[in-house]
């Protein structure tokens, strides 16, 4: 009895939801709600506009801001420019007008600094939240000729990534060490407060909005699909994505970057930093023939961190030999690319010509095989990769909230 079954927090699980959109009277949308889509796209008559719904549930500052960046990021994977904005905002009981001002005046900066519009909401005072809780909608309009749509992706497309892994997650902890602290708790004591400080103003610089990089890359021909790496981080990002196009991945983890204060942070907490919570990270997935325009044209920006193939691959990620005799630090940390916020990437590759690329980053971008289609179960692909080869991990329940539930208990 479904009655009976109590779901964890975190994401719903892909086998739990995917049925149950399914259900939902979609049928006329040109993308339609599934999983490893960010949002709904719909044709008005005369216009191609998507449509998204996502809230801001952890108890956050300046959570008014974080409401219009997410939203706005799931409309940006579609290909399409954020225009009009909507909030629900539910506040607990005790809540002062200056605290309502707070969050109202972020809302506004926000909009404003991105150009998108508002269309109004709803605003209460409730005893059923304990914090605010700010439910926001986004509305978009197509920038190119096509949305952008994981389904259209095919084995051999390659997974770009612009950012850093779980640097929204490590700002959030760093501010729920910071509020522990001022209620008594001993957290993270090697940690100092100046530390823990600059970590949570990672939510401004870099910041978590894709949209600024977005305009930038759209539109693009070679350009299938972005994701928005959330909930679950980078892993469960690479899981969605081979969910709604239905092929199997291969990922590598030297090529996966995080900063020193995720590492910091994750090393404290013993957490993964790839599921560790990441909006302000963006997965673009592009034919191999673009990739060598785009990571040219991006230096410094996108790194090539997967390869999509054939679904009997399976879901791949390739970690250094000397992972598997590690030390304490847990093992899928290890290969973990550490780089500075001004650090440039460096890629490199063989020739000009998609066809003649090798590997880039330890995961293959192309084969020269005619007709073998790039990661077949018995193809040498496999067996030439460097590196320990083990499940990419999948996290329903993101790497913060184990951390948030230390300082609840």
């Amino acid at each position: 009895d479904d009655y009976l079954v109590v779901l964890n927090n975190g994401k719903i699980p892909p086998e739990v939801l995917g049925p149950l959109l399914a259900l939902l009277p979609s049928a006329t949308a040109l993308i339609p709600p599934s999983i490893g889509v960010d949002a709904c796209a719909v044709d008005m008559g005369n216009q191609y506009v998507c449509i998204k719904a996502d809230p801001i549930t952890m108890a956050r500052e300046e959570s008014g801001k974080y409401v219009v960046s997410v939203n706005a990021n799931d409309v940006a994977c579609m290909g399409c420019r954020p225009l009009w904005f909507t909030a629900t905002i539910l506040l607990p009981e005790g809540t002062t007008r200056g605290q309502l001002r707070a969050i109202w005046f972020d809302i506004i900066n926000d909009l404003t600094r991105l150009g998108i519009g508002s269309a109004g909401g709803h605003t209460e005072v409730t005893p059923a939240v304990r914090w605010p809780v700010i439910s926001g909608q986004m509305v978009g309009t197509r920038v190119g000729e096509t949305f952008l749509d994981a389904r259209a992706c095919r084995p051999g497309d390659v997974v770009l990534m612009g950012g850093w892994a779980g640097l929204e997650g490590t700002a959030v902890i760093a501010q729920a060490v910071l509020a522990a602290r001022q209620g008594g708790q001993c957290a993270a004591s090697h940690l100092a407060d100046e530390v823990l400080l600059a970590m949570t103003q990672l939510l401004v610089d870099p910041g978590i909005c894709i949209w600024p990089f977005v305009s930038q890359l759209l539109p693009h021909p070679g350009v299938v699909a972005i994701h928005d790496p959330t909930e679950g981080g980078v892993a469960t990002a690479l899981h969605e994505l081979a969910d709604a196009s239905g092929c199997g991945v291969i990922a590598s983890h030297n090529a996966i970057e995080v900063l020193p204060a995720t590492m910091q942070i994750c090393t404290a907490f013993g957490i993964n930093p790839i599921g560790l919570l990441s909006s302000g990270t963006a997965l673009v997935v592009c034919r191999p023939e673009a990739a060598v325009e785009l990571l040219q044209r991006f230096a410094g920006v996108l790194a090539h961190i997967a390869t999509l193939t054939v679904p009997e691959t399976g879901r791949i990620l390739v970690q250094p030999a000397a992972a598997a005799g590690a030390g304490a630090m847990p093992s899928s940390m290890h290969g973990v690319k550490v780089s500075s916020p001004r650090a440039g990437r460096k890629m490199s590759y063989i020739g000009g010509s998609p066809l003649a690329m090798r590997r880039m980053s330890g995961v293959v971008l192309a084969s020269e095989m005619s007709g073998v289609l790039p990661g077949a179960p018995d193809h040498p692909i496999l067996a030439g990769i460097q590196g320990l080869q083990v499940p990419l991990p999948r996290f329903d329940t993101d790497e913060v909230v184990s951390v948030l539930k230390l300082f609840a208990d």
